[in-house]
């Protein structure tokens, strides 16, 4: 799924939080979910995971046109 990646860039810096962090809390390492922000792109189970720890919908993080 195309993941809108400045979205939970955003919400990090809202939260006081680093890369490292959310990843350790989705048990990916601190590359993988860099790699997965810079391509924008994470399996739909990931982005279900990531939104849960956020406290967003995971819609939010999906990449839509208008975001493009």
């Amino acid at each position: 799924m195309e993941l809108y990646s400045e979205k939970i860039k955003r919400d990090l810096k809202r939260l006081g939080w680093t890369q490292i962090y959310l990843a350790e809390k989705i048990g990916m390492t601190r590359q993988g979910l860099s790699v997965a922000l810079k391509r924008k792109t994470a399996p739909l189970r990931t982005i279900g995971i990531i939104a849960d720890i956020l406290g967003v919908d995971p819609k939010d993080l999906l990449l839509t046109d208008k975001q493009h």
